[in-house]
């Protein structure tokens, strides 16, 4: 996926997920890059929060029960000092039904 490019996920509404960074050359190589501590950003953190690693390279991705959508972004800086995006947009779905429960209406004369 090129700079810049939004990749897509869906997790629901209970779960969360390790993210981890995989940079590359022009020539698909392993390449060195480095975050900083404020380098992982979420759009919408009423749907998902981040908690980046020590090292910053890899982030734990949560549902905080609410749907919709959010992104993820991270700033990362190559050895030259490029500066270089990533974008991950997820959708939080709900989870499986575990109650159910009886409701009755108004109660009307026959």
């Amino acid at each position: 996926m090129p700079d810049g490019q939004t990749d897509t996920y869906e997790m629901t509404d209970i779960q969360e997920t390790q993210l981890s960074l995989n940079a590359t050359d022009a020539a698909g190589n392993p390449a060195t890059i480095t975050v900083a501590p404020d380098g992982w950003v979420a759009t919408d953190t009423e749907i998902i929060s981040l908690t980046p690693s020590q090292d910053n390279l890899s982030a734990t991705l949560s549902s905080t029960g609410k749907l919709g959508i959010a992104q993820v972004s991270v700033s990362a800086t190559a050895e030259d000092g490029t500066v270089l995006h990533g974008i991950l947009a997820v959708t939080i779905t709900p989870s499986e039904a575990v109650v159910v429960k009886v409701l009755p209406g108004d109660p009307i004369n026959r």
